[in-house]
């Protein structure tokens, strides 16, 4: 789909339904939480990206500050003037900006500061030995150490066991998403979590507030 182009109306289609379903949750009376949704870099080059997202924010109604736009390192890399203009037109609309599978790209730390980067998600390849492995667990300290500085706040990626729930948690992570908490499930069966009260608000406390579930949407 990036190579043909398709991806840029694919990704429209998701976001769209993405926002469609958290306005449904909404009208159904369910609290916000932020919603994540993965952007390809193709979509920024081929299509106008921030219109987009203007638009569908205003047909949906939802709130910008509840929808989060995640990128990987790769796309932070690709250091062109339309790709930088972009993500800030799309920080001026009022979405989170998330780095996803942070520690597996070459990214420069003054992108942090120039974009206002909200959250970083730290690549589960980092979390597997996390409890065994003690320069994975001090990788991830110097991370979380160095996020909090900025005022960003840190998810941690492929969490599928208590004990590295703890560990992440111990090293003052915001939160977590991983098998531990949930597999990827359909729109319909979040409904039951929400009516169960059994969907925690994820990322919305403070960087150095308590560790919350996160649930990824795709």
């Amino acid at each position: 789909a990036e190579r043909s182009g398709l991806i840029v109306d694919i990704g429209r289609w998701v976001l769209q339904e993405a926002c469609r379903q958290m306005a449904a949750w909404r009208r159904d009376g369910y609290p916000a939480f932020v919603l994540a949704v993965n952007l390809s870099p193709v979509e920024f080059h081929r299509g106008n990206i921030e219109s987009a997202i203007a638009s569908i924010l205003q047909s949906s109604e939802i709130d910008p500050a509840y929808l989060e736009l995640e990128l990987t390192e790769s796309t932070l890399i690709q250091d062109s003037e339309k790709f930088m203009l972009s993500l800030k037109k799309l920080k001026a609309l009022g979405v989170r900006i998330a780095i996803d599978d942070f520690g597996t790209g070459f990214s420069s730390l003054a992108y942090f500061q120039s974009l206002s980067i909200d959250v970083i998600k730290i690549d589960r390849s980092f979390i597997t030995d996390i409890v065994t492995d003690g320069r994975d667990r001090n990788l991830t300290a110097a991370v979380v150490a160095l996020a909090h500085r900025l005022g960003i706040a840190v998810v941690t990626e492929g969490v599928e066991a208590a004990e590295q729930a703890e560990v992440v948690r111990s090293l003052g992570c915001n939160a977590a998403q991983g098998f531990l908490y949930s597999p990827a499930v359909p729109a319909a069966e979040i409904d039951a979590m929400l009516a169960a009260g059994g969907l925690p608000v994820a990322r919305r406390a403070p960087v150095q507030g308590p560790l919350r579930s996160s649930r990824a949407t795709g």
